[in-house]
């Protein structure tokens, strides 16, 4: 398996959709936090096509304790749970041209398992 770190450099997220071009007010963390879980959701389900899905109703990731200092640093892994809990509880809404709304939430529920 190739190293988070590794794997970063090979790979550069670009969306243009309305969840990551709108204009939620996001801290740092909030935003790395965001950012992985995308980059999470890309490698199971559309590039690796390691998990079947359909239409991506109610996935399931998990990503590897490492993440935390990906996303902030090792002395930073409350923030990094402090942000995660902030997606959790937040509200997005999206809105279209004809009158349609959306309104979900992105992260579910998550767990730190400190023993793995």
């Amino acid at each position: 398996m190739v190293a988070m770190s590794e794997k970063k450099k090979d790979i550069a997220l670009c969306h243009d959709n309305a969840l990551t071009e709108s204009r939620y007010n996001f801290n740092r963390i909030e935003k790395n936090c965001l950012y992985k879980i995308i980059e999470q959701v890309r490698n199971e389900y559309v590039e690796g096509s390691t998990k079947e899905n359909g239409d991506f109703q109610n996935m399931h990731i998990t990503m590897p304790s490492n993440v935390l200092e990906d996303i902030a640093d090792k002395k930073h892994k409350k923030d990094a749970h402090d942000a995660l809990i902030k997606l959790r509880k937040r509200d997005f809404e999206i809105w279209k041209e004809d009158g349609s709304w959306f309104n979900c939430g992105f992260v579910n529920w998550c767990e730190y398992d400190a023993q793995n």
